[in-house]
C-alpha cells in the first residue's frame, strides 16, 4: 500500500528543527510507500530523512511554494502525481491549505485522514499574541472562510493530539469523526540513551525545558527564577525571541548558568532529559505539549505555568507542580524540589507510571488500526488507479 502525506511544513525544515521522527509517517510500517507532497522550492535528500518512514520507501515530490499565480499548475501536477502514485489513504497535517490540497486529490474516492496538532481558535490566539496576531490575520481569514468549511465537509476522519483542540472543530465535526492520539513519545528510548558529557559531569542540578522560543511559551520566567538559585538552566529549541533571551541573560549575569541549545534530534533527546533533574514550561498554549509527554518518560518531576485556558491541565494536572506564571511562582517551586530528593524522585516516577498508559507503542498501534478501520470501510478491493481515471 501507497500513503500520500501533505505535511504541515517542509521536510527539511522538520530536519532542522530535529523533529525527524521513526515511522513519523508510516505508523506500523503500514504502508510499501510513503510519498511527501512539499511545497517548497527546494528540499533534503529522501535518504537522509529516511527514518519517517519507517521500513517504507521515501519519496519527497517538490512542487514549489503555492503562490496564487501557480495554483492551476500546482493542481495540475498533483492531479497527474496522484493518479501514478495511486495512493490507499491520504494524510493531511493541517486542515488549511494542506487538508484543502488533500481533498482535492481524493477526488472524494481517497480517504482523507486530517490532522489537529494544536488549537485553531483565533479568539484563543489573539488573546496569547495580541497585536502580533494582526500580521497574520488576513491569511486566517482565508483559511476561516475558504479552507476550513471544505476540509470539515470532506475529510474522512480527524486525528487530534489532545482533547482540548477538538473543542474547536467539534462545531463543524461529528463525534465519531474525531479520534484523539496523543504525539508518540516511546517509553523504551528512555531505557540507556546517551548522556551528553556537560551533563554527565554537570557541578549543580539541571532545570531543562524544551520548547520554542515564541510569544506565549517565552522561558524568560526560567531565566529570572533561578538568579537567586543554585542551579543551571538548560534551554533547547530556539525562535524569534532567543536573541532577547540571551541578552537578558548577560544583562543577570546568568552566562554561564545558561545554555542555549538550538536543536537537538529527536533521536538524541532522551539523553539530554535523562541528564537534567527537573523539567519546567512557561505555557499560555492549550493542551498537552509533546516536551511535557517526554519529561515524564524520562521520570523528570513537571514544573508548569497555570493553564491560560483550561481549567487543568490533561494527564498530568495531579502530578506536576503547577506555578503563577511569574518569577516568583517558578522559583519557589524549584527551591521546593532543590531541598526534597524525595519529593522529586516521587513525582518523577508517577509521571514514568502515568506515560505507560500513553507510551509511543499503543498511540502507534491506535494509528495503525483507526488506518485500516478507515481503509477497511471505503472499500479498498476497488483498484485505486481504476478509481482515478483521468478526465
Amino acid at each position: 500500500m501507497k500513503i500520500l502525506v501533505f505535511p504541515n511544513d517542509s521536510i527539511i525544515s522538520y530536519y532542522n528543527k530535529g523533529e525527524i521522527k521513526k515511522r513519523y509517517f508510516n505508523p506500523g510500517n503500514l504502508f510499501d510507500e510513503v510519498h511527501i507532497i512539499s511545497f517548497n522550492n527546494e528540499e533534503i535528500p529522501a535518504n537522509k530523512v529516511a527514518d519517517l518512514a519507517g521500513k517504507g520507501k521515501l519519496f519527497i515530490h517538490t512542487l514549489g511554494k503555492p503562490k496564487l499565480s501557480r495554483l492551476p499548475t500546482i493542481l495540475k501536477k498533483l492531479k497527474t502525481l496522484t493518479y501514478h502514485i495511486a495512493p490507499s489513504l491520504i494524510r493531511c497535517y493541517n486542515p488549511h491549505f494542506m487538508g484543502a490540497m488533500g481533498i482535492y486529490c481524493s477526488k472524494g474516492k481517497i480517504p482523507v485522514v486530517i490532522s489537529i496538532h494544536t488549537d485553531y481558535s483565533r479568539i484563543r490566539r489573539f488573546k496569547i499574541l495580541k497585536l502580533e496576531y494582526l500580521p497574520r490575520f488576513f491569511r486566517s481569514l482565508i483559511e476561516l472562510l475558504f479552507f476550513e468549511p471544505y476540509v470539515y465537509r470532506n475529510a474522512n476522519h480527524f486525528i487530534s493530539v489532545y482533547p482540548f483542540a477538538t473543542q474547536y472543530i467539534k462545531k463543524k465535526v461529528k463525534d465519531n469523526k474525531i479520534s484523539i492520539i496523543y504525539n508518540r513519545v516511546y517509553l523504551k528510548d528512555y531505557e540507556n540513551p546517551t548522556i551528553p558529557n556537560f551533563l554527565v559531569n554537570k557541578k549543580r542540578k539541571i532545570i531543562i525545558s524544551v520548547s520554542r522560543h515564541i510569544t506565549g511559551k517565552n522561558p524568560e520566567l526560567l531565566i529570572r527564577a533561578i538568579k537567586n538559585l543554585d542551579v543551571d538552566l538548560l534551554l533547547i529549541g530556539e525562535g524569534p525571541l532567543t536573541n532577547k533571551l540571551k541578552k537578558l541573560t548577560d544583562e543577570l549575569k546568568l552566562s554561564k548558568r545558561v545554555r542555549f541549545i538550538p536543536k537537538v534530534m529527536n533521536r538524541d533527546l532522551p539523553g539530554y532529559y535523562l541528564g537534567s533533574d527537573i523539567f519546567a514550561l512557561s505555557n499560555h498554549y492549550p493542551g498537552v505539549a509533546i516536551s511535557v509527554l517526554e519529561a515524564m518518560a524520562a521520570s523528570l518531576p513537571l514544573v508548569l505555568s497555570k493553564p491560560f485556558f483550561e481549567p487543568s491541565y490533561e494527564i498530568c494536572k495531579d502530578i506536576a507542580i503547577i506555578v503563577d506564571p511569574s518569577p516568583k511562582g517558578f522559583e519557589e517551586a524549584f527551591s521546593l524540589l532543590l531541598k526534597n530528593p524525595n519529593l522529586r524522585h516521587e513525582l518523577g516516577r508517577k509521571g514514568k507510571e502515568r506515560m505507560k498508559i500513553y507510551d509511543g507503542e499503543i498511540m502507534e498501534k491506535k494509528e495503525v488500526e483507526l488506518y485500516l478501520s478507515i481503509l477497511k470501510s471505503s472499500q479498498r478491493e476497488i483498484p485505486v488507479r481504476k478509481r482515478l481515471t483521468k478526465r
